[in-house]
């Protein structure tokens, strides 16, 4: 896979430092950011100019605006990003709205390659069989 600009969103600041260090490590750009906030600062191009992600990386459960509620500001705004999901503990509520909303969940703990594996089977394109 290409490398990509990924975009981190957690609140927990040492998984955000290792999630970033796992994509870094894979060969990936990495933005990160604290809140979901910040995350929607960042796609309008409000802090450091014009940026453009590829991927996004979020945590269900932050303080302030949480995973769901940013996908669902930026499905307003019209931004639309490939996308995962990391919790620890998704309910199945939660983890039904995400996946309507074509977003992607990993459970916590993850080791890295299962991350860089998750983000590649995300992005892989659909298989093209021919017909018999």
């Amino acid at each position: 896979m290409d490398s990509l600009h990924i975009l981190v969103v957690d609140d927990e600041e040492t998984t955000l430092k290792s999630m970033v260090l796992v994509l870094e490590q894979g060969g990936h750009k990495v933005t990160s950011v604290g809140s979901a906030e910040g995350a929607l600062d960042l796609m309008a191009g409000k802090k450091g100019g014009e940026k453009q992600f590829d991927f996004m990386l979020f945590d269900i459960h932050m303080p302030g605006m949480t995973g769901p509620q940013l996908l669902a500001e930026m499905e307003q705004r019209g931004l639309r990003l490939p996308s995962l999901a990391i919790t620890g503990q998704a309910s199945e509520e939660a983890a039904a709205v995400l996946q309507e909303m074509g977003c992607h969940i990993l459970q916590k703990p993850f080791h890295g390659p299962q991350l860089l594996e998750r983000i590649s089977t995300i992005l892989l394109p659909p298989q093209q069989f021919p017909d018999f």
